[in-house]
């Protein structure tokens, strides 16, 4: 195993750690000022997708649990098949950090048959969240500027300056 392996693992593990130990800590508080202004701790169950969509329905929680896990092997293996040249730090990151928020919210879903969300923005007006969906939206994003600025280029240096792929 290499180097970017073991780095990869370890994102994984330090995000689920922390959401799973954020989530306990902070499970049943009903409000408690962490930063005056900025954020509050407060215990929300989501029994939904992002921003609550599809709340309470118990189709939806195994619809959930089997996309996420989706989500997750279907990275594990695209990194594995495609060209290593192809990946670098921007998908391992966003990839790592997609996949530990994953699995920290697939673990709430099927321990608890919901999401614990705790953290909750005072200076606007925005859905409880945690440390999953933190690291699964830095992921997205990291996932993104890999794929825009970095997919393709590395494809593109063999190719002979007057061929197209369409």
């Amino acid at each position: 195993m290499n180097k970017k392996n073991y780095f990869w693992f370890l994102i994984v593990a330090v995000v689920l750690v922390a959401d799973l130990v954020t989530k306990a800590l902070t499970d049943g508080i009903i409000y408690q000022q962490a930063i005056p202004g900025i954020f509050c701790i407060e215990s929300y169950h989501n029994t939904g997708a992002s921003f609550s969509l599809f709340s309470g329905s118990a189709t939806a929680q195994i619809l959930f649990v089997i996309l996420g896990i989706l989500v997750s092997i279907a990275i594990v293996v695209y990194s594995i098949m495609v060209k290593k040249a192809n990946l670098n730090a921007w998908f391992f990151i966003g990839g790592a950090l997609m996949i530990g928020g994953i699995i920290g919210n697939v673990v709430d879903r099927i321990a608890l048959g919901y999401v614990r969300d705790f953290i909750s923005l005072q200076f606007m007006n925005f859905a409880v969240f945690n440390i999953a969906d933190s690291a699964l939206t830095i992921g997205v994003i990291c996932l993104a500027v890999w794929l825009i600025f970095f997919a393709y280029r590395e494809n593109d240096k063999g190719k002979e300056s007057g061929s197209k792929d369409f």
